[in-house]
């Protein structure tokens, strides 16, 4: 993960074993979620090129959340 000027700030990985690019692109999504809440951070903006995750992203119910998907 890197601030906005370009530094990175941490980095991770996770063993998936077999497992399709939309799967790795949602683990990739929620590690670094899980990762930059335990930092404190409030906010985040992810980029990816892939739109069955945006779009897998978009149909979760966000009623309850401060959260926003552009």
């Amino acid at each position: 993960m890197c601030k906005q000027e370009g530094e990175c700030i941490l980095g991770f990985n996770r063993y998936l074993g077999l497992c399709s690019v939309f799967d790795a692109e949602l683990w990739g999504i929620l590690d670094g979620l899980s990762l930059i809440q335990k930092k404190g951070y409030q906010k985040v903006v992810i980029h990816t090129g892939n739109l069955e995750v945006v779009k897998a992203i978009q149909d979760v119910h966000l009623t309850d959340s401060s959260s926003a998907l552009l």
